[in-house]
């Protein structure tokens, strides 16, 4: 989604203390407060505009994504007793934000996203980079007003491992321990994260939800517009999401239809609706919040 194993998920039991490596966490009540929210959630919209008419434009809406360095900060009164998450990516620095010039030449930042430019891979074992994100990146979106984070990008940790094992070997731990230090942090924060399914079984407990691209339809980035996965693909997604809902988190649907066509998007919304997941149809920049290029429920 930037600003984006076949291993059945290993569920771990629930519970409000967990350690991975140093990190102890006191986790939140999930069943309380603004987690709670957001897992009952069924009306969802992704906008990373500055169009601030996004706050009232579908009273519907329980539950918004949004890019907090264009939206800006958010008032009680703007949210409206609605959930607003801001995009936060853990797993990729983004040369548009503000602190890419005081890290653009770190060892640790790595190379280009190719289907995203100025993107760039990050060796998240890194102890500077999780310290930059859950001490400077996180503290200024909550101080904004924001209810919690929905986290891109954790599958830079699996992208890593499969390029070098051997030279990579602990990443995946290292962004659980980023997540879990978020969680620490702030315990009653929701907390969504896209993908991400190798990672899925170090932070289950402490988390509110999954959000997913491409379900059913996806972008093929190289011809310039969106597709329908095939029958293979169709059930290898199934199954990983099958043990998201099984460890009882929401599945947030995220599917793009471009050119924009309604009544695939329709169609497309309705499949997903019907596997039981949260559906969302847009377009990948993600500009939108309107009829034909989006469709959302509930």
């Amino acid at each position: 989604m930037n600003r984006k194993s076949v291993r059945r998920l290993c569920l771990v039991p629930l519970c409000c203390f967990i350690s991975l490596g140093c990190t102890v966490l006191r986790g939140g009540d999930p069943d309380a407060g603004p987690r709670r929210q957001a897992r009952a959630a069924k009306a969802w919209l992704c906008y990373y505009g500055n169009d601030r008419d996004v706050l009232t434009a579908n009273p519907l809406i329980e539950l918004l994504v949004l890019d907090a360095d264009e939206l800006g900060p958010l008032t009680k009164e703007e949210k409206n007793k609605r959930l607003c998450l801001a995009y936060l990516s853990v797993g990729e620095a983004e040369d548009f934000r503000m602190y890419w010039q005081g890290i653009r030449n770190k060892s640790w930042v790595l190379g280009s996203n190719p289907d995203w430019a100025g993107d760039h891979l990050v060796d998240v074992r890194s102890k500077e980079w999780r310290r930059l994100v859950t001490d400077e990146v996180a503290p200024r979106l909550m101080a904004a007003g924001y209810d919690g984070f929905m986290l891109d990008t954790l599958d830079t940790a699996e992208t890593l491992l499969q390029s070098d094992p051997v030279s990579f070997a602990g990443v995946k731990e290292a962004m659980a321990e980023l997540v879990l230090t978020l969680r620490n942090r702030w315990p009653d924060a929701v907390i969504l994260v896209n993908r991400g399914f190798d990672i899925l079984p170090l932070i289950t407990p402490q988390i509110d939800g999954v959000l997913v691209e491409g379900v059913r339809s996806t972008m093929d980035f190289k011809h310039g517009q969106s597709r329908m996965l095939t029958t293979d693909e169709c059930i290898w997604i199934e199954k990983k999401l099958e043990a998201v809902q099984h460890a009882g988190l929401p599945v947030f649907a995220l599917d793009y239809v471009v050119p924009p066509d309604p009544e695939q998007a329709t169609a497309v919304y309705h499949r997903l609706q019907r596997l039981g997941y949260r559906p969302l149809i847009s377009t990948p920049d993600l500009a939108h919040y309107d009829f034909p290029y989006v469709h959302t429920g509930p």
